[in-house]
């Protein structure tokens, strides 16, 4: 990055990493993944990378694939017992 951070934009990318680090460590100290647990996780992580992006961080090949596809994962609706309920 060639460039400081303004206070706002380090505001946000605390605000998304705390936001990362809870939801994993809750995750964690379950000693189980949940459906919600591992959804929080990874929203965690797309918002934290985002929030990277937005101050000038250019991931790596790798990173922007797993990003893309975790995207997508977040946008697929998900299969709940209420909706399973509201189709039969």
């Amino acid at each position: 990055m060639d460039r400081a951070l303004t206070p706002a934009e380090e505001a946000a990318l605390d605000a998304a990493y705390e936001e990362y680090r809870v939801a994993c460590l809750a995750l964690r100290a379950r000693h189980l993944i949940s459906d919600e647990g591992a959804d929080r996780v990874v929203r965690a992580r797309v918002a934290l990378c985002r929030q990277l992006v937005l101050t000038g961080w250019a991931p790596p090949a790798p990173v922007r694939i797993q990003l893309e596809r975790d995207e997508a994962l977040l946008a697929t609706p998900q299969i709940t017992d209420e909706l399973l309920a509201q189709i039969a």
